[in-house]
Formats: C-alpha cells, sequence, structure tokens
C-alpha cells in the first residue's frame, strides 16, 4: 500500500477525535436545518466523548480502546478505496499503524457537523491535522477531512458504523 493512503487512512480514522481547542470554537459549525433539530447537542456531546478516546488511543497506540468505538461490523474507507471491515480487522490496521508512524505527538480534529438520520442514525463531517511521532521525533503530519456515519446501540452508546475519508480538491 502507497505510504499516503497508509497516512490517509490513519487520519481518517484518527479523524473521530473532535476535541475543544481554540481552533476549533474559533470555526462556527455550518447553519443547517439540522441545527433546529433538539437532537443534535446531545448526539455531538456523545461524539465528542467518543473522539476524545479516539485521541487517548492515538497517543497511547492503544489499538483494543481505538477499535472499541466501532460497532463489531464497523468500516474504515479509504481514499484509494480500501475498505478495512469489522472491528478486528481495523484493530489490527490500527497496531500496523502505530508500528509503521508511531503514536500521535499532536493533534487537531473538529468536527464540522452532526446530522441525525432517524433514531438510530447520525453523520458527522469534520476535519483534522494530525502530528505522528516515532521515539518523539516527528515522522509524519497529516491533514483531511471526513464523513462518518454513527450508530446507536441498544445501550444508548453512539458507535462509529461507516468512516470514510474525503478525497482532497
Amino acid at each position: 500500500m502507497r505510504r499516503s493512503s497508509i497516512l490517509a487512512a490513519l487520519a481518517l480514522g484518527a479523524a473521530f477525535a473532535a476535541v475543544s481547542t481554540p481552533a476549533a470554537q474559533a470555526e462556527p459549525p455550518v447553519v443547517s436545518g439540522a441545527r433546529k433539530d433538539p437532537r443534535v447537542a446531545t448526539i455531538r456531546a456523545a461524539i465528542e466523548r467518543s473522539n476524545a478516546v479516539a485521541i487517548e488511543a492515538l497517543k497511547m497506540g492503544d489499538a483494543k480502546l481505538y477499535g472499541a468505538r466501532f460497532v463489531p461490523a464497523g468500516e474504515l474507507l479509504q481514499v484509494s478505496g480500501r475498505v478495512i471491515r469489522g472491528r478486528a480487522d481495523i484493530e489490527q490496521w490500527f497496531s500496523n499503524q502505530v508500528t509503521e508512524l508511531g503514536t500521535l505527538h499532536e493533534g487537531e480534529i473538529v468536527t464540522r457537523d452532526v446530522f441525525p438520520l432517524g433514531a438510530t442514525l447520525a453523520y458527522e463531517t469534520g476535519r483534522h491535522k494530525l502530528t505522528f511521532a516515532q521515539r518523539g521525533v516527528p515522522s509524519a503530519t497529516l491533514e483531511g477531512r471526513y464523513v462518518a456515519v454513527w450508530k446507536r446501540g441498544p445501550d444508548g452508546r453512539w458507535k462509529v458504523l461507516r468512516a470514510i475519508e474525503v478525497p482532497r480538491d
């Protein structure tokens, strides 16, 4: 697999880590019809909590913690067309990326908008800028955009169903 595809895929997976930073607060979310939906704030908060877990997993190189954010049949759809299917394969892919790129050194991931799709589905759009490091030395900086489809389970928790890289213009 080309290094750029690997980097883009890792960025996509990491892109679920919406954190509250000054830059994130400076960029207002898109104003849309979904903003009037009272569920948006609750769903967004749940997604951002899960995304914070992703950042911690990236910092620690913890594939199990990262994978637990996905439904068992979750998928990562890479811009190259490759699809990584299922939590176990996502965890293995994550471990391989940590071996190649290292762990997250610093990063900013911003949820742009959240749109409910009925009672148990929602999609999130966003952007990211992530710098990875091996043994403290930066190894790669990734920037991009993503779309994630989230599913609420019977326990009320939102998990990633599909993560989709958005190609650069």
